[in-house]
């Protein structure tokens, strides 16, 4: 069992968020059961998933073909991704059945505006979980969902299992997502199919989804491995526009699972046993205008990695990475007649690691990152760079300190680098570094007793192209952010 309670700066309860469940295992058939709060994933995520997922990464087979936890606990403290109610998890002979029902409220913006033909509709789902003005207040608890669902699959081998996935649920009000035209009404129902099956050295899986009165989606795949050489896998994506998957988050390039097509690629290619290549290219398009946009638009991600150990105690990772995107478009009016023009942009970044390890108690890291993004049609060029070093240091077996410096200098927010942090563990830190400044933590573990152990994090931003950081209520009053945090682990 499990109780989470959470805060942000600014809200007036202490417990503004809190989030709990009680999980049972294995009591006869039913292998799994969970009350209070849990999360589903089922398949390759068209219709169930947790609501953080990474999209592409050097992890370049996993982000693409998925492996489902089912049911889990939600032990998070994000606001939005995870079902209320009664879960439940049995399995018989070759058979398996997974049962839910959920009674939960969300947050959302609802129109007032009386001349509206959507008055008194959601208009739009509230994700930031911050609740410190009136406004913000306004949007607290704005629509009640009722959901029943479930998973029934079969296993004839391991390596070969298909299952079929569905839900019905009723929203308390009328939602009118992006002016009505991705879903409109009270009532959802979605149904899919999944599968996977492996035959010699070729592995094949997919999802095909449906949601009844709107659109459909499909993700399908084959890794292919004749070797323990190489690896390599292909996928390919089609969400309709009116794939309006509210619990879904599938592989796609958006935080979105509509309006997209793709073909995804990627290959791991080990040639000797300490080098290694790994990549992926991704064709996608939008075939569809979105609410805010007049035509279609599409894009091209390119990645590579290369990874050598051939060095005694030493890792040199060299990445290049490669995104052209149509990000904007729109009419002007020339000679009596409308023309179209595309704003193309592109992004390109090269980052290099150096890892050493010092000695059995000190490992040094270092790292240095250019990016480079230009705008086509706008004439546009930012650049930046980022560089840091990180020493960790195990002075005596029960004390681990990390220290890491940071220096970083990008023309704005959009050539800015993403710096992944070591932290308190169960804490996602990942921030974007951007402007001219420097960034330093020191995270230290401590085991007080075998039952007890201590983490400490500090850290200092300091930005040196701006007065003060940040905007409205997260404006801090000068170019410095530092903060602290400590988290006690008991063991029994």
């Amino acid at each position: 069992c499990g109780l989470l309670m959470e805060k942000d700066a600014g809200e007036q309860k202490f417990n503004d968020f809190s989030t709990g469940y009680l999980k049972l295992s294995n009591i006869g058939p039913i292998t799994s059961s969970i009350v209070g709060d849990y999360i589903v994933e089922l398949g390759q995520g068209l219709i169930f998933w947790r609501n953080y997922e990474v999209r592409k990464s050097s992890a370049s087979f996993s982000s693409a073909y998925r492996k489902n936890r089912e049911l889990s606990p939600n032990t998070s403290a994000d606001e939005n991704g995870f079902l209320r109610g009664i879960a439940l998890r049995a399995q018989l002979m070759g058979f398996s059945s997974t049962m839910f029902y959920s009674n939960r409220l969300y947050h959302g913006s609802i129109n007032s505006d009386t001349n509206s033909n959507f008055y008194n509709h959601i208009t739009s789902f509230y994700t930031a979980g911050l609740f410190r003005t009136t406004s913000e207040e306004n949007r607290r608890n704005a629509v009640r969902e009722i959901l029943l669902g479930g998973r029934i699959a079969y296993e004839y081998t391991k390596e070969i299992n298909f299952g079929l996935i569905g839900y019905t649920s009723r929203f308390s009000k009328y939602l009118a997502i992006d002016d009505g035209w991705l879903f409109l009404g009270n009532r959802l129902s979605a149904m899919s199919f999944n599968y996977n099956f492996k035959v010699s050295t070729l592995e094949f899986f997919g999802e095909i989804g449906k949601i009844f009165n709107r659109g459909n989606g499909i993700i399908s795949g084959i890794v292919v491995k004749p070797s323990r050489v190489i690896h390599t896998l292909i996928t390919y994506r089609n969400y309709s526009r009116t794939f309006f998957s509210f619990h879904g988050n599938g592989f796609a390039e958006r935080s979105s699972t509509y309006n997209e097509q793709g073909i995804y690629s990627a290959v791991h290619f080990r040639p000797i046993q300490r080098i290694s290549l790994n990549g992926y290219v991704d064709f996608y398009q939008f075939p569809q205008p979105y609410s805010r946009t007049r035509f279609n638009s599409n894009g091209i991600d390119i990645f590579v990695e290369g990874t050598s150990t051939l060095v005694n105690k030493t890792t040199m990772i060299l990445r290049y990475r490669y995104r052209k995107n149509e990000i904007d478009k729109y009419i002007s009016q020339l000679d009596n007649f409308q023309r179209r023009i595309g704003d193309i942009e592109t992004t390109q970044s090269i980052r290099f690691t150096l890892s050493y390890k010092f000695s059995k108690n000190v490992n040094l890291k270092g790292r240095g990152e250019y990016v480079r993004l230009h705008n086509d049609f706008c004439k546009i060029k930012e650049y930046g760079t980022v560089f840091y070093q990180n020493i960790e240091v195990e002075p005596f077996e029960n004390l681990l300190c990390d220290i890491r410096t940071v220096f970083f200098n990008t023309d704005s927010y959009n050539s800015g680098i993403v710096v992944y942090e070591d932290d308190l563990p169960g804490v996602l830190t990942a921030p974007i570094v951007y402007g001219k400044g420097v960034k330093w933590y020191i995270l230290v573990r401590y085991c007080i007793a075998p039952y007890v152990i201590v983490h400490l994090k500090y850290s200092d931003l300091v930005r040196e192209d701006v007065k003060k950081i940040g905007s409205g209520w997260d404006e801090l009053p000068s170019n410095r952010d530092n903060r602290i945090g400590l988290q006690l682990d008991f063991k029994f």
